[in-house]
């Protein structure tokens, strides 16, 4: 089975960097979303993901809440 892109919901900030580090560390690429960025950096963070740029999205509750 072949995934396109996919979105990771967890449960804390920390959780999610550290997904992100390992997924780094593998070559993966990918983008978190979380309530430590500022409505700029969401919002490009959306727009990579969007565009095909960034293949998995790990993020917090955050993306649910809009």
């Amino acid at each position: 089975m072949t995934v396109g892109q996919c979105i990771m919901f967890v449960n804390t900030k920390k959780f999610c960097y550290t997904i992100k580090e390992h997924l780094d560390r593998l070559g993966k690429s990918c983008s978190i979303l979380t309530g430590n960025l500022n409505k700029q950096e969401r919002d490009q963070v959306i727009k990579e993901f969007e565009s095909g740029q960034s293949k998995v999205l790990i993020t917090t509750n955050i993306l649910a809440r809009g």
